[in-house]
């Protein structure tokens, strides 16, 4: 039997040379691993063997790390032999994050609570229409202020509607309501949803107007969203670091932020497609707003070009502090009362240099590099 001293001591990096048969050095480390998953009840493990000319490095990855003493007193009992190697027995922290309870439908991850398999795939095959604008994105990218601005622009610079009623009946959410609420709606029909390219119903006569928006501000406006909303997300008690975890690995709503731009990549330049950035949009909104006209049709534009009043309006009404103060969700029940959630937090482009931290930062820019090689994605952000 292999003895151990338990202790809360823990190690973020250790290295030591032991003198081990080179022969015999893959299953015992395989057993050593095996000895602390069972012994101390880690639930999980990896061994990597890395081979280079000098050295020979078994790397432990498991979700809490031992105490030195611990690992020294199971080498110096079990490893024997002339051989010197290096072991490298590292925490990996970034496994003991907490996660989002999601399950998969068709292919995507979606919230245990309040969303529901039925309604994503009838979203999926609501049929379009030639008369269909959808306003897609992926989650905390701007979806919520396009929305108002398209209905705001064919409206004339009305008075906003509430945010309930612009999800549900206005500019309905499909993957919320499903698709048979579009149904019934007069064209122009304004649809939103969050789907990837495959998913996303299309028809050649249809309008797509799509936003992306930095993967680091998506990424810290995404948390706050998840966090705050505790009867769809359940993740109230979660840090922006589990937050990072997850989005990095793809573990939330929708999945992976680059598939989803990926997926729509290709047809930024379709007739039928218009394509913009959060942050396009916040340093010019007003050239923002008369583009979607543009693209919703000249009389339109030609209507905001001739009528400063409403053009004004509409930048008024869609002003980031004038839908905050006046727009707020409720989501359902918590308990005895309805859960307002406020959508708009703060709004700002590079928030996230408050929040990531250095490896944070070059983990998730790693992350996109591998992602976007070939394409031409990361000079949308050129400043990251």
């Amino acid at each position: 039997m292999w003895s151990y001293v338990r202790t809360n001591t823990r190690i973020q990096s250790l290295s030591f040379s032991l003198s081990v048969d080179q022969c015999h050095l893959a299953s015992i480390s395989f057993q050593f691993a095996r000895c602390f998953i069972d012994d101390i009840q880690y639930k999980s493990y990896e061994i990597v063997l890395e081979l280079c000319p000098t050295k020979q490095v078994v790397s432990f990855l498991i979700e809490r790390s031992p105490d030195v003493t611990c690992i020294i007193d199971l080498v110096k009992e079990e490893m024997g032999g002339k051989n010197t190697k290096t072991f490298k027995i590292q925490d990996d922290s970034k496994n003991t994050y907490r996660k989002i309870p999601l399950h998969t439908v068709e292919g995507l991850p979606i919230p245990t609570s309040i969303f529901t398999p039925e309604n994503l795939r009838s979203a999926i095959s609501y049929k379009a229409r030639p008369e269909d604008v959808f306003i897609v994105t992926y989650p905390k990218c701007g979806t919520t202020w396009m929305q108002y601005i398209v209905w705001e622009i064919i409206n004339e610079g009305a008075p906003l509607p509430s945010f309930d009623d612009m999800n549900m009946k206005y500019t309905p959410f499909l993957e919320l309501t499903g698709g048979e609420v579009a149904e019934t709606m007069k064209p122009p029909r304004l649809l939103k949803v969050h789907l990837p390219y495959h998913l996303t119903p299309h028809h050649p006569d249809a309008k797509y107007i799509l936003v992306a928006r930095s993967p680091f501000d998506c990424c810290v406006s995404f948390y706050h969203h998840t966090k705050k909303i505790k009867n769809c997300y359940h993740f109230e008690d979660g840090t922006f670091d589990d937050f990072f975890e997850c989005f990095i690995r793809g573990e939330v709503h929708y999945g992976d932020f680059f598939d989803h731009l990926l997926s729509w990549w290709p047809h930024r330049q379709d007739p039928n497609v218009f394509f913009t950035t959060y942050e396009e949009m916040k340093l010019n909104p007003e050239n923002s707003v008369m583009n979607v006209a543009k693209f919703l049709g000249n009389n339109y534009w030609e209507k905001l070009r001739d009528d400063k009043d409403i053009l004004n309006k509409i930048l008024e009404n869609t002003g980031f502090n004038n839908m905050k103060e006046k727009l707020q969700y409720n989501i359902g029940h918590d308990g005895d009362s309805d859960q307002k959630v406020e959508f708009f937090r703060k709004g700002q482009v590079g928030e996230w240099k408050e929040n990531f931290s250095d490896e944070q930062y070059r983990r998730l820019k790693k992350h996109m590099m591998q992602k976007t090689e070939g394409t031409d994605i990361p000079q949308l952000w050129k400043d990251l």
